[in-house]
C-alpha cells in the first residue's frame, strides 16, 4: 500500500474542529455532508517527489513553493490530526500564495525543473531507483495539476487545507 498523499480542504470552523481534535481528518474524508463545504484528495505516493521538483529538497520546502505539498514545520498539526506520517495545515492566505505562484505552470515548465538523477541521489519516495524516468515524470506532473485544481477550487469556496500522509 503505502504512504498516501491526501488533502481536505474544508470551511474553516470544520478545520478548527480537526485541529482542536473534535474531529478527524477521516471523517470528512469517509462521507459527504449537505451542511459543510469540503473537498479530498488524492495525490497517492507522488507527494514526496513534487515537494522535491518544486523546492529542491525532501521537505520544509521555501514557501510559497513549499505550500504545494506543504511539509513545512510552520504548518505542521500531526499531532492535533493524529496522523501518523505527518499533518499540514494551510489557511486561506498561504492557500492563495501558492496558486498565485503555481497557476501558470505548465507540464513543459515543470519538465524544465525536473531532476530525475537529483531525485534517485535523494531517495525520493516512492523509491525512484526503480521507476522509469519519463512514466515519473508524468506521474508528478498529473497529481501536481491536480493540485494547482484543487487549490483553485478551495480559494473558491474560501476553504482551508489540511495535508496529510496515511
Amino acid at each position: 500500500m503505502g504512504m498516501i498523499g491526501n488533502y481536505i480542504s474544508a470551511e474553516k470552523e470544520e478545520i478548527q474542529k480537526i485541529l482542536i481534535g473534535e474531529l478527524s481528518v477521516y471523517d470528512l474524508e469517509e462521507g459527504s455532508s449537505d451542511t459543510v463545504q469540503f473537498q479530498t484528495m488524492d495525490i497517492d505516493k507522488s507527494w514526496q517527489g513534487i515537494h522535491f521538483l518544486l523546492c529542491n529538497n525532501i521537505k520544509n520546502g521555501e514557501p510559497p513553493l513549499g505550500y504545494v505539498v506543504p511539509m513545512v514545520l510552520e504548518a505542521d498539526v500531526t499531532e492535533a490530526c493524529e496522523c501518523e506520517f505527518g499533518a499540514f495545515h494551510l489557511n486561506t492566505i498561504q492557500i492563495t500564495s501558492c496558486y498565485d505562484k503555481i497557476k501558470d505552470f505548465t507540464k513543459d515548465e515543470l519538465l524544465k525543473m525536473y531532476d530525475f538523477s537529483s531525485m534517485k541521489e535523494a531517495d525520493i519516495y516512492p523509491d525512484v531507483k526503480n521507476e522509469d524516468e519519463e512514466d515519473f515524470f508524468m506521474y508528478i506532473s498529473e497529481n501536481f495539476m491536480s493540485i494547482k485544481e484543487f487549490y483553485k477550487k478551495a480559494i473558491d469556496l474560501n476553504l482551508e487545507v489540511i495535508f496529510y500522509i496515511s
